[in-house]
């Protein structure tokens, strides 16, 4: 299946939708790899569009209904900020097909620099909003990013890279985020590196105090 786009307008959101036939098949999920980085050029393309807000890649495997990854902030809670809930609405089960292959583990990362590639290229622009949104709540790629940093050790760097570029005084689950992460992994070069981006690079990174309290045990 092949990318298509939608603008929600009720949502001032550019839905874009993917879909993978078969994540028991390599190929199939190499197949869809090249859509989602597809997707991140349509966005690429349009972010000097006034009336776009928010932009959502959303993916999908017929049969597969949506799930919440390793991090979900409503825990079975209504969701209503907008048509399409970023946090159900990526496919965690493709993402662990994909990085528990040695090659599609490297398309996973590969893919996720194209995201901070997408992000350094927002932040030179004049758009509405800093950094970029799936909704109100939810950054650019944090649902995955979140995921994948609570799944495999080996991502945290990535999404604590991508924090970096995320808009620190708006955010909203980042701070949760970080916390549950160095829970799951302890005390370590990886998660060392997301604290420090957390409480010491970022300006204007919230509940400092109460993300210090969560992590005394570790240190």
């Amino acid at each position: 299946m092949t990318l298509r786009t939608r603008y929600i307008q009720q949502d001032l959101k550019l839905s874009l939708s993917v879909s993978c036939r078969d994540i028991g098949n390599p190929s199939e999920i190499e197949e869809t790899f090249h859509h989602l980085e597809a997707a991140i050029d349509e966005i690429s393309a349009r972010l000097e569009e006034r009336d776009i807000y928010f932009f959502q890649i959303s993916l999908s495997v017929p049969g597969l209904p949506s799930a919440a990854g390793a991090y979900d902030p409503y825990d079975g809670l209504d969701y209503c900020l907008t048509q399409s809930n970023p946090w159900t609405g990526f496919c965690p089960a493709f993402w662990d097909a994909a990085r528990s292959d040695l090659q599609l583990r490297q398309r996973t990362k590969a893919y996720l620099v194209k995201l901070e590639e997408l992000l350094m290229r927002a932040a030179a622009l004049s758009r509405p909003t800093l950094s970029l949104w799936e909704d109100d709540e939810a950054q650019l790629g944090e649902p995955l990013a979140a995921h994948l940093a609570l799944s495999d050790l080996e991502f945290v760097p990535y999404y604590t890279q991508l924090l970096r570029l995320w808009d620190p005084e708006n955010e909203v689950e980042a701070g949760n985020e970080v916390v549950a992460i160095v829970k799951k992994w302890g005390m370590c070069p990886e998660t060392r590196d997301l604290i420090g981006c957390f409480s010491l690079e970022l300006d204007g990174a919230r509940d400092i105090q109460y993300i210090l309290r969560e992590m005394q045990r570790f240190f």
